[in-house]
């Protein structure tokens, strides 16, 4: 018995330390957790405000992901053509936008061909070079024709608002490459100079100085976009910068949800928890 009394004391001892010595290691909270190859190469994406990241092959097929890396739905075009812009933050309706064709397809939050608007119908609308949805499911649309910011009711066939933007951009040295409306505010992309900020009436507001951006990603009150080795954000409202290192390699472009980050390669997307 005293041999036996001795024997369990040595355990009590020397097993919790044998326990530690088993322990797992926590999961560090920037590990990837999905990674999702293509493929074809991707050559548009956005996030929508649930999270869900829509990807654009080069053959023309949309998908929409959720945060497990799981392709929900996917939509074929019927054609051939190359992917101007595609607009999902609402997730109402996904808007696709073919500059060439002069052509938007609305799709429903399932992917589903929901209607379909050649531009080059509407006797108001001349060349559109740029597209977004309104908050109120209509368009806004950059004009090359009448260098213009035209917003476009998609009922009634008719254009309610029209600011022209001969005296905000120098004709000859521009570059507009997106346009969006976040938070009852249109955000135009100049790559050349500036980004252009307009009320929910179409009114010119101001400009903000951005160099580098090259898409217009919203989350928050800030706007943000991928820059070399950081992620850099411009605040909506007091116009204060911040930027954080990236933890991968520069070729990478960030999409960034309210929990999940989006990582996208040329053929690959990877999917972690988003803690910035």
């Amino acid at each position: 018995m005293p041999v036996l009394i001795r024997m369990l004391r040595f355990l009590i001892k020397v097993l919790p330390s044998v326990l530690v010595i088993v322990q797992a290691p926590a999961m560090r909270s920037e590990d990837p957790r999905w990674t999702l190859s293509f493929k074809n190469p991707i050559v548009k994406a956005t996030v929508d405000r649930y999270d869900f990241l829509y990807v654009a092959e080069s053959n023309g097929d949309i998908h929409k992901l959720d945060s497990l890396g799981s392709k929900l739905f996917t939509w074929s075009p019927q054609k051939r053509a190359e992917l101007t812009s595609i607009d999902a933050w609402r997730n109402v309706n996904v808007l696709l936008f073919y500059r060439n064709f002069q052509e938007i397809l609305l799709l429903d939050r399932f992917l589903a061909n929901h209607s379909t608007f050649r531009l080059s119908q509407f006797p108001e609308i001349g060349f559109a070079r740029l597209v977004a949805l309104s908050s109120d499911n209509n368009l806004w649309l950059i004009d090359e024709q009448d260098f213009s910011l035209k917003k476009f009711n998609l009922t009634y066939h008719q254009v309610t608002q029209n600011t022209s933007l001969d005296l905000l951009l120098d004709p000859d040295q521009y570059e507009l490459s997106d346009l969006r409306e976040y938070q009852n505010q249109v955000y135009l992309l100049d790559k050349r100079n500036n980004l252009l900020v307009f009320d929910i009436m179409g009114n010119y507001k101001n400009k903000i100085p951005v160099r580098g951006m090259q898409q217009l990603q919203f989350r928050n009150d800030e706007l943000y976009y991928t820059d070399g080795d950081s992620l850099r954000f411009i605040h909506l409202y007091q116009y204060k910068t911040r930027s954080l290192p990236l933890p991968g390699p520069t070729q990478e472009q960030w999409y960034l949800g309210a929990k999940w980050k989006y990582a996208l390669t040329d053929r690959s997307v990877t999917i972690s928890k988003n803690t910035w």
